[in-house]
């Protein structure tokens, strides 16, 4: 199995931290900070980047890349010298191209056929988490990508695997408990007619790439709301089909990856 370069960036998003400071050796007031903000699109063509707190972040240099994306994960530096009481923006410097979430696609209806989709290499709850009072829902799915993969054409490659979240009313026996499955598709493969042990295009995709997504979970919502349910759950749950990627039902098992809902109290992020 291979993993590419980029990819290792994707594993510091497990890092859940809203804004995080550390002192330098030579304390000249510059400090640190990482994690996922909400992406601002400015009127003027700018961007900048909000905590959950509404406090701005407002990059000192243009940056190359642009998105629709509503969060992004970003490493930048500041000098403590500059914040003063009352203040409610920061210039930052970034460390780096932001890196933006890809939103998740959300549906309430039945979930599609088990061969038309393939299988995920892995969902760690603890790579993603719930972002600020209960907006949106981070996930990091492992998926593989092909083996022709490069950072060159990693762009065009991602706009042929579709994840999406489903939600089928009247599935949930437990009215605490908010069920999302998750479901992904490859553009232009398909499963194999012929009794094999494994697809021809299965042995293409072999490289491992974590993939930063998230969902607004005010859809969810209103769909567990729209089929019955009272209220907020006190947690979500997602269910996914585990494995090498494959389309054949008889190599997936399905898992499950807990969220618990934040409370006032518990909503630090």
């Amino acid at each position: 199995m291979k993993r590419m370069k980029w990819a290792a960036v994707c594993v510091a998003l497990a890092a859940m931290a809203g804004f995080t400071s550390c002192l330098d050796n030579d304390d000249d007031g510059t400090r640190s900070g990482y994690g996922y903000y909400r992406v601002v699109n400015s009127y003027y063509g700018t961007t900048y980047f909000e905590d959950i707190y509404g406090y701005k972040y407002i990059p000192t240099a243009s940056f190359l890349s642009t998105s629709s994306s509503e969060l992004a994960y970003i490493l930048f530096s500041y000098n403590q010298n500059d914040m003063t009481q009352g203040a409610k923006e920061l210039d930052i410097t970034l460390e780096g191209e932001p890196v933006y979430l890809e939103r998740l696609g959300f549906n309430s209806t039945a979930l599609p056929a088990e061969d038309k989709t393939v299988s995920i290499t892995s969902l760690n709850a603890s790579s993603g988490g719930i972002w600020g009072n209960n907006e949106f829902l981070i996930l990091m799915p492992t998926l593989m990508l092909k083996s022709s993969t490069t950072e060159e054409n990693l762009s065009s490659e991602l706009a042929n695997h579709r994840l999406t979240l489903y939600y089928v009313p009247g599935e949930d026996t437990d009215s605490k408990t908010l069920t999302l499955h998750l479901r992904y598709t490859i553009d232009g493969i398909e499963s194999s007619d012929e009794e094999s042990s494994t697809d021809e295009w299965e042995k293409d995709y072999n490289i491992s790439y974590n993939y930063p997504a998230y969902v607004n979970i005010s859809q969810a919502i209103s769909a567990y709301n729209s089929a019955g349910n009272v209220g907020n759950p006190e947690k979500i749950v997602i269910e996914y089909e585990k494995g090498s990627p494959t389309m054949d039902p008889e190599k997936k098992t399905s898992e499950t990856a807990p969220y618990n809902w934040l409370t006032q109290t518990s909503a630090t992020n």
